[in-house]
């Protein structure tokens, strides 16, 4: 089970990996974050928080990081896990930004729907504020 979505970008996949590793940025171009946090640095293993809007604080972990390429963040729900990848391919002046999130676990059929639905939702303005947010300082 998973949602899906890509969008591309007119600066450089290290360009935009900065971005993503500048995590108090995020709330900036992600209109569904009000808060994030890492404790140490961002690398496979690290544990964390993300507050999303109207939503509860929830604990993460980074489960790997290729840069300047791919991100993995994992959230835990009871008896379900969501996965969110970030990857960057290069396309020729552009990058593609494509940020998918998996649901994972004997009761991803009920969160699936439930937060699913609100991801969806909003992921088309979670990458249009990437792109943005991107282009506005980081041209290719």
């Amino acid at each position: 089970m998973s949602i899906e979505s890509s969008i591309g970008i007119s600066s450089s996949p290290e360009q935009i990996f900065a971005i993503y590793k500048d995590i108090s940025s995020w709330p900036e171009w992600d209109p569904d974050i009000e808060a994030v946090g890492l404790d140490g640095e961002f690398e496979a293993g690290t544990k964390g928080w993300l507050k999303p809007v109207g939503a509860p604080k929830t604990a993460t972990r980074m489960l790997s990081v290729d840069a300047p390429y791919a991100f993995v963040v994992e959230s835990k729900l009871p008896l379900c896990t969501m996965q969110f990848r970030h990857t960057l391919t290069r396309s020729n002046n552009q990058t593609i930004a494509t940020h998918t999130v998996l649901f994972d676990g004997p009761l991803a059929f009920i969160f699936r729907p439930l937060i699913g639905r609100i991801i969806k939702k909003g992921i088309g303005s979670t990458m249009q504020g990437l792109k943005q947010y991107a282009e506005r300082d980081n041209p290719a």
